[in-house]
This record gives C-alpha cells, structure tokens and sequence, in this order.
C-alpha cells in the first residue's frame, strides 16, 4: 500500500511539474510574439490562433465536441451566487490594495467598452476553450476528473505569470495574490464544466469579471482621494 501511494505521490508531482512547464511555455510564447510582432494586436491574433487550432486539434483527435447551453449556464451561476459573491469581495480587496499601492488610475474608462468587446470577450471565449475544454478532454484518459481540474488550473494560473514581470516588494505579493485568484476562479470553472460538460458556465463568468473590475474600481476611486 505503502509503495502504491508513493508511486502515485510521485505520479501526481509529475503531472503538476509538466503543466507548470506547459504554464510557463505559453507564457513564454506570449513574449516571444509580443517581441517579435510588430503591434500587441497582432502578437494577441497570432496567440488566439495557436490556441484555437491547438484546440481544434485535441477535439478532433477525441472525436469530441465542446457544448454550449447559455440558458443551464446562467441558471447555475444564479445557483453559486454564494461563490460569486465570495469571489467579488477578495476581487474588491484586490482592486482596493491596487489602488492604494500602485497609485495608478485602475483603468481607462474611455476605452472600456471597446477594449471589452474586441479584446476581453474573444479573450474570455479563446481561453475558456482551450483550457476548460480542449485540455481537459486531452487529460480525460489520463487523471481523475478532480486532479484533471487542478492540472489545467494550475496551467491556466501559470500561463499568466508575465503579469510578475517588473514588479517587487508589495506590488509583487498583490500580483501573486491575484494568480492565487486566477486559479481558484479556473478550479471552479473546470470542476463545473467536468459536472455538466457546458463550456457556458465558465465563459459567461470569464466575460463578466472584466465588468465586475470596472465597478469595483469606479467604487474605490468615489472612496480614495
């Protein structure tokens, strides 16, 4: 029993170490595309392509399809309102620990509802794919379900790593926080797409957050000076 547990003990830690390693790839995908293109536009294109065709790969090779029912959706985001309420109050502290040590304005609201349609939404849809879809089919045959939604939330986390670039001191720890956030909002999502095998759940979430952080920061910036 004992040497069972330590082979999947030492199972588990390779798994976790190679979707770091795919995080970290990705990553550095994105840098090497926002050095080489010639706009941030263009490297983002070039990004959400590899993505998707990477997904249309994986799916294929599955014999799969990823599913879409708005409606079950929306109906179980109403039912985990508990969820979103807790996720918004630690999104609230964060923007509010933000604003205070990085005294800078939060966003741009001219440009807000451009920069949701065009890049937040196709972001929010692009990843959803990917890593709550097409990735976790590819683990299916490989992990439990439960294990399957650590890997791909631990990958999506670390996938967002260049955020720590250029930072220290408490700038650094808020930035580390919010991966903290990233992947405990992904570890939800892929635990109820595993459950009911809808894609919407997450997206619908994924779209909304960018709205919840631009109210939230209207709200800080009416209380700080």
């Amino acid at each position: 029993m004992a040497h069972h547990r330590a082979v999947f003990s030492g199972t588990a830690l390779l798994c976790v170490i190679c979707a770091v390693l795919l995080g970290l790839s990705l990553a550095g995908i994105v840098w090497v595309l926002a050095r080489v293109c010639s706009s941030g536009l263009l490297a983002m294109l070039l990004f959400w392509a590899l993505l998707l065709a990477s997904s249309a790969y994986i799916l294929r090779w599955k014999a799969t399809s990823l599913r879409y029912d708005w409606r079950l959706g929306l109906q179980q985001l109403v039912a985990d309102y508990r969820i979103l309420l807790t996720f918004g109050v630690l999104h609230a502290l964060l923007v509010f620990l933000y604003a205070v040590v990085d005294k800078k304005p939060l966003l741009d609201k001219r440009f807000f509802v451009i920069n949701y349609l065009l890049v937040k939404v196709p972001v929010a849809f692009v990843e959803e794919v990917f890593f709550r879809g097409a990735l976790d089919v590819a683990l299916s045959d490989f992990v439990q379900p439960s294990f399957g939604a650590v890997l791909t939330s631990v990958t999506f986390a670390v996938a967002h790593v260049r955020q720590l670039s250029g930072t220290s001191g408490w700038l650094l720890l808020l930035k580390m926080a919010s991966l903290l956030a990233i992947f405990l909002f992904a570890y939800i999502a892929a635990s109820r797409y595993q459950r009911q095998r809808n894609l919407a759940y997450s997206t619908l979430w994924h779209c909304w957050m960018p709205v919840e952080e631009c109210l939230l920061a209207k709200m800080v910036a009416s209380i700080l000076p």
